[in-house]
């Protein structure tokens, strides 16, 4: 088993895999499309979806996700979960 160093930079802002150091990497960026691979569920039943852009080493295979935050969707739901925090509950 090989391990890795831990990179504190991530692919999305270094372009360059963790994983192999190659600098060959493809972007996907989110979309709603007819797949479920690429959503984040925000509520229970999964009536409000947030989408992933993905970083993908074309070399290895190696894959980072993360979540559009400048989706509307995200926006919305980010609004609602912090108008339900109480600050005087304590609870984060």
């Amino acid at each position: 088993m090989k391990i890795y160093p831990i990179i504190t930079q991530p692919m999305k802002s270094t372009h360059t895999c963790p994983k192999c150091q190659c600098t060959d990497i493809v972007i996907v960026k989110a979309f709603p499309g007819t797949s479920t691979s690429n959503t984040i569920q925000f509520t229970k039943w999964g009536t409000q979806l947030g989408y992933f852009d993905r970083y993908i080493c074309s070399r290895c295979g190696f894959i980072e996700n993360y979540a559009n935050l400048d989706s509307k969707r995200w926006q919305k739901w980010l609004r609602k979960k912090e108008s339900d925090i109480d600050p005087e509950s304590g609870f984060v």
